[in-house]
């Protein structure tokens, strides 16, 4: 059963402000999972913890949340996902280059792929969603949107790290 459920990004680009609409199946915004919080819908921990071991990354249960890291070439990605029960409900993500350079097109990935987490099932979505990091990212300023259930939250300490949140609103 299809439900219409309303969905307001808040852009901070250029001052403007921006409404989306999309039609949403009630499942897909979050998941209860327990300790007062909402899930990201159908995301395990296991599996994502998983994905991302595959990928290289060196990860450790810290008891209701998981630390995961890794480091290619001069970038260092560092990552929490804050669990209950078996689903995650919160992710952060840190990339700092170890030099001086900005963060180039395998950060914007990396922070694209966690931000299409909770709309992947919505391919026009994640699209909007990775364009939205993109321009944040070359705008080079402290961010956030919400996006249906979710709060984004971009953060540029310097050009050379980001940091990247998303969490139940």
């Amino acid at each position: 059963m299809a439900l219409l459920v309303g969905l307001v990004v808040f852009l901070a680009a250029g001052g403007g402000a921006y409404a989306l609409a999309r039609d949403y199946r009630g499942d897909q915004m979050t998941q209860d999972c327990g300790r007062s919080h909402g899930c990201i819908p159908g995301l395990k921990v296991d599996t994502l913890v998983g994905a991302l071991q595959d990928r290289g990354h060196m990860c450790e249960d810290k008891s209701s949340s998981w630390h995961c890291d890794m480091v290619i070439g001069r970038v260092y990605f560092d990552l929490w996902l804050q669990t209950s029960g078996d689903y995650v409900y919160s992710i952060s993500v840190r990339l700092q280059r170890m030099d001086d350079k900005a963060l180039a097109g395998t950060g914007l990935s990396y922070l694209s792929w966690f931000g299409a987490l909770p709309f992947r099932d919505d391919p026009v979505l994640t699209k909007e969603i990775e364009g939205w990091i993109a321009q944040q990212i070359e705008n080079n300023k402290d961010t956030k949107a919400t996006i249906g259930d979710y709060e984004y939250v971009l953060q540029r300490p310097e050009a050379e790290s980001v940091e990247f949140t998303i969490q139940e609103k």
